[in-house]
């Protein structure tokens, strides 16, 4: 009986023995992978589009949780999820770019030297920039020029570059710049084309371009305010009426916001908010319909802005707002019944737009549902 037992207690510490060098031997293949050296460039080539693609953002260092073997790297992601767009209104020509003044000030010298177009001027003071003449095979005998814009954006860390030109005969290339520098210029077809491809490089160029020391002291009025103006909060606009419009109405027309209707040669706005992907815990036992759809008002209201303003109460802060303090060349209007969501109202100062928020009736709102409601509005608007 003992050499069974013997022989048993042999087997199991055999069996353990090979389970445990089973185990540990082998590692993973990532674990084995080598360093591959970086690319070399030839020096007479342009190695700027390679970038940085594994740039760590700047972060509180955060210790690994131990384990016997490392987890695989993550993905490597974007290192820069900044991107531009072109933006036109009226005559009106510019690229709104996703970076600050300082860094789109180098991001504009480096895309007029790829092309190979020297800079004339550049006048950090004024956050302009002047190119030299230049011709294009498509347009042979005619030089064209451009002159660059920088202004803030209507959020902080945003600029829009304004884009003018002039075209002339390759024989007649002197003279100061003429046209006004609020038109795209001599040449708009041209400008749209320098404007795409402009946008083309700001999202598809390098995106740790750095920033100038110089272009740092750029220092340009913001765009977009919130102010307090007799007790009643107030989103300032520092650009022109129709540009607010616009950047209202668009902003308007964004998830949360619903425009029931607007006149825009008076000003007004009538709109409400809703929602966006709401979802409680019962959700996922309820039927299909998203709770988005569910939190959305009605799309349309009964009363048109037209109707809404011309019932509003005789009372001197909602005249004031509405109608100028004209009280007296009103109608005494039955109150009408249900009237949904806010009113916005848009009343030019100077060359600046103050725009108030109030309820379907004119009344002021609390002052912090007010400001909540313009805060939002402020960061929709490009």
């Amino acid at each position: 009986m003992k050499p069974v037992l013997v022989w048993i207690a042999r087997f199991f510490l055999l069996s353990f023995l090979l389970s445990v060098f089973s185990c540990s031997s082998p590692q993973p293949d990532y674990l084995k992978a080598e360093t591959i050296p970086a690319v070399k460039v030839p020096e007479e080539l342009d190695n700027s589009r390679l970038g940085q693609l594994y740039r760590l953002p700047d972060q509180d260092i955060v210790e690994p949780t131990s384990a016997k073997t490392p987890f695989p790297p993550a993905s490597a992601t974007q290192a820069s999820g900044q991107s531009a767009s072109l933006q036109q209104l009226d005559n009106k020509l510019w690229v709104l770019n996703d970076r600050s003044v300082a860094t789109t000030w180098v991001q504009l010298i480096n895309f007029w030297n790829r092309r190979g177009v020297t800079l004339e001027k550049t006048d950090v003071k004024d956050a302009t920039l002047q190119t030299g003449w230049f011709n294009e095979a498509i347009q042979p005998g005619f030089s064209i020029r451009y002159r660059l814009r920088l202004e803030q954006g209507f959020q902080d860390n945003t600029s829009e570059i304004y884009l003018s030109n002039q075209k002339r005969d390759n024989s007649n290339l002197a003279g100061e710049w003429i046209n006004n520098q609020n038109d795209v210029g001599d040449d708009r077809v041209h400008a749209q084309l320098i404007a795409d491809s402009l946008v083309t490089q700001l999202i598809n160029g390098q995106s740790d371009v750095g920033n100038s020391f110089l272009a740092e002291s750029i220092n340009l009025p913001q765009k977009s305010s919130l102010s307090i103006i007799n007790n009643e909060p107030v989103l300032l606009l520092a650009v022109n009426t129709p540009r607010a419009n616009n950047a209202l109405s668009k902003a308007l027309a964004d998830d949360g916001f619903l425009t029931y209707d607007s006149d825009l040669a008076s000003g007004f706005f009538h709109f409400d908010q809703y929602e966006v992907g709401k979802k409680g815990f019962l959700s996922f036992f309820s039927r299909s319909k998203s709770s988005q759809e569910d939190s959305v008002p009605n799309k349309k209201s009964k009363f048109s802005i037209e109707q809404i303003v011309t019932h509003l109460p005789k009372d001197p802060i909602v005249n004031e707002l509405f109608f100028d303090d004209k009280s007296a060349e009103r109608k005494d209007l039955p109150k009408l019944s249900g009237v949904p969501g806010f009113l916005l109202v848009v009343k030019p100062q100077d060359d600046s737009q103050l725009v108030y928020v109030r309820d379907g009736y004119g009344k002021m709102l609390e002052s912090e549902e007010a400001k909540d409601i313009l805060d939002v509005i402020r960061l929709r608007l490009f």
